[in-house]
């Protein structure tokens, strides 16, 4: 019977033994897979927006986009959903106790740099939940930075006291301006501002000091 105790103690320590090193197995890999794969994403996708300059890559949010595709590709995931603020990405897998959340901390194309932090909740081979996190910043040389253009759109001054813009007499009001990729093909479509008593005919375009500018026509 002593014999039979002790060699059942022995068979539940060497069990929980197994377990502990299994679970300390399984966090190890699951920090080095998701470093991995945070740092590879980031670097790609900040390449083929600033180095290769890949046309769909064409502004900050579509960075933003691509890293979340490679970096949930990497990490062998499905779909992937994101919140309302726009900043924060989810995707859960089959395992109800393991979900991804990816927050970009910074984008931008022009500035050549991106920036992320991401945490993994898993459940363990015992059952018990885990976490992991990880955190890149992926920065491009200033010379391979991606040149940037802008397109401003102006309104007569008279437009802009009449649409309660803070304007000065006699000078043509900033209205919107966008910043793109040199080379690339944006939409022009805006929303034309048309305050009481003006109806908005159309945009008159020239540029000046190799920078886009629209005018905008009322009668």
């Amino acid at each position: 019977m002593k014999h039979l105790m002790i060699a059942l103690i022995s068979a539940v320590t060497t069990i929980l033994i197994v377990i502990i090193l299994m679970s300390v197995h399984s966090k190890d890999l699951r920090q080095t897979e998701l470093e991995r794969a945070l740092k590879s994403a980031a670097g790609q996708s900040l390449e083929n927006a600033c180095l290769t300059q890949k046309t769909q890559i064409n502004d900050n949010d579509a960075l933003v986009a691509d890293f979340i595709s490679s970096f949930l590709g990497k990490m062998k995931t499905g779909s992937s959903m994101t919140s309302e603020d726009g900043k924060v990405y989810t995707q859960e897998k089959s395992d109800p106790g393991q979900k991804l959340e990816i927050e970009i901390l910074a984008a931008d194309i022009y500035r050549g740099i991106i920036s992320a932090k991401v945490s993994e909740n898993f459940t363990y081979p015992n059952g018990k939940k885990g976490k992991v996190t990880a955190s890149t910043t992926q920065i491009v040389e200033r010379e391979s930075r991606r040149p940037s253009e802008y397109i401003n759109y102006y309104i007569p001054w008279q437009v802009a006291r009449a649409a309660g813009f803070d304007y000065v007499e006699g000078e043509d009001f900033l209205y919107y301006q966008k910043r793109y990729a040199k080379g690339m093909t944006v939409d022009t479509d805006i929303e034309e501002p048309e305050p009481q008593g003006y109806t908005f005919k159309g945009w008159n375009s020239e540029k000046e000091n190799g920078v886009i500018k629209y005018t905008a026509i009322y009668e």
